[in-house]
């Protein structure tokens, strides 16, 4: 191969250094959209927390306040409970001082009336005798017979509640005379409705026989149920005897008691639907 031959042969290239592209409109807007997007985004999330933190400051804030309203309720609720509490025992003790003004009375009067008529009261046995010279020949008539029932209207009252019961008291009182030697018991049960179907709970024994009420004095025991829905009643049968103070006499007891929720009222079932109670909770 001659000089001329080798002189004209292109050099082979081994590295050459590539241009950078330049950019297109397209890119240029492509990444214009991008950076403003990411600027928007970064924008929204600030303001998000921003509205977040405020948020949960107003939330806790009104949080405190609702925990302080209820706490100064309550404590307002407590002062006036035991102003009222106050209020009543004071009621009761002059109400007590002026009944027992008014019987101290009534009992001196009543000495007298009898004494016109050779009669005398006995304290110790509750009667009253009449007075002759001969002792062994006095006449004696006999004290009037209790009538031991539930305390009209407010035989059964609602208590309070728990998460999972109600609370109730039950009272009786000894009308007309004293009485004593209680055996009683009282079955519990709930009635869906007056014609509905009633489930029985459970028994239990109110008084003992040890316990004596005077005339018109009460006797409370406290029962409870669950959390039975109040659309129905309450019911309890109270079954069992009674006597007259000295214990000569006994005498029988019967009764079913209602507890409506809904007008939170008491009262007594009598006739068909007494009956069809006593003979259901009776059996158990």
């Amino acid at each position: 191969m001659s000089k001329n031959e080798i002189s004209k042969e292109k050099p082979k290239i081994i590295f050459q250094k590539k241009q950078p592209k330049k950019l297109t409109n397209k890119g240029k807007l492509f990444f214009l959209i991008a950076l403003i997007t990411a600027t928007l985004s970064w924008l929204q999330f600030d303001e998000n927390e921003e509205t977040a933190n405020a948020l949960r400051t107003e939330l806790a804030l009104r949080d405190s306040l609702n925990r302080e309203e209820i706490r100064l309720r309550d404590k307002a609720s407590i002062e006036l409970q035991l102003s009222r509490d106050s209020i009543n025992n004071e009621n009761v003790r002059r109400r007590d001082s002026i009944s027992y003004k008014i019987v101290e009375q009534g009992k001196n009067e009543t000495i007298v009336a009898l004494g016109q008529y050779s009669l005398r009261y006995d304290s110790s046995q509750n009667r009253i005798e009449k007075l002759v010279k001969d002792s062994a020949k006095k006449v004696v008539y006999l004290a009037e017979e209790p009538n031991f029932q539930a305390r009209l209207g407010s035989a059964i009252q609602f208590i309070d509640s728990t998460d999972i019961e109600y609370r109730f008291s039950l009272t009786f009182c000894s009308y007309v005379a004293s009485s004593s030697r209680y055996n009683i018991q009282y079955y519990v049960g709930f009635l869906e409705s007056i014609n509905g179907q009633c489930f029985y709970l459970y028994k239990e024994t109110p008084f003992p026989m040890s316990m004596t009420l005077p005339k018109d004095g009460v006797g409370m025991t406290k029962f409870t149920t669950p959390k039975v829905s109040k659309d129905g009643l309450v019911v309890v049968l109270v079954k069992g005897t009674f006597s007259n103070l000295d214990g000569s006499k006994t005498f029988p007891l019967q009764t079913v008691l209602y507890y409506d929720f809904k007008r939170d009222y008491s009262g007594l079932f009598r006739g068909g639907t007494e009956k069809r109670i006593t003979d259901y909770l009776q059996q158990f």
